[in-house]
């Protein structure tokens, strides 16, 4: 080996410094400034803003985000954001419209999944469970994949003999793997 094949490996090899923390943005100053934030948070072609993001909506963001999701005639990916949104806000309002959606068969699934997933952060697990275990029994596969995921990994106590009995029906099995894994991984 040459010495500058050497110097590029040893280039290559050393540590280097961590990734800089992305900084909080800081929280909107007017209704107007606000508005935009959120329109640019539910204007995301790929991912979901971080969580800070939507902390920092500040005040009255969630009737915003609410409205969004309400919105049939809304495109399901910002209805499915608006949800993500409003479960990083918290809340008992929050709470309330995420397991009402939860609830709501014929949504589009990015809207229910949201909905499922999203309950999933705000939500206690005997909570969850109760709002979560109906779902297993969706028309949609989809819709039973998502909330077995849910409860198996934020409540796994409650919900486990569920989704074990779910799976246990003809062809339900295979969409349910991941949540059964889960379940054994969690040992309940």
């Amino acid at each position: 080996m040459t010495a500058l094949s050497l110097l590029v490996c040893a280039a290559l090899a050393a540590p280097r410094p961590p990734a800089p923390e992305p900084a909080e943005p800081p929280p909107p100053a007017t209704a107007a400034e606000q508005a935009e934030r959120i329109q640019a948070a539910l204007g995301r072609i790929h991912g979901s803003p971080a969580p800070a993001t939507w902390r920092s909506l500040g005040p009255g963001a969630d009737e915003a985000l609410l409205k969004v999701a309400a919105d049939g005639a809304a495109l399901p990916r910002r209805r499915a954001l608006a949800l993500t949104g409003l479960s990083h806000l918290g809340g008992a309002r929050a709470e309330a419209a995420l397991t009402s959606f939860a609830a709501q068969e014929g949504l589009p699934f990015a809207v229910r999944a949201a909905a499922l997933e999203g309950a999933g952060r705000l939500l206690a697990p005997a909570a969850l469970h109760r709002a979560l275990s109906p779902v297993l029994a969706a028309r949609r596969p989809a819709d039973r994949t998502v909330a077995a995921e849910v409860l198996a990994e934020r409540a796994p106590a409650e919900s486990c003999g569920a989704i074990r009995a779910r799976a246990a029906l003809r062809g339900e099995r295979p969409g349910l793997a991941r949540a059964l894994s889960r379940c054994g991984a969690s040992g309940r």
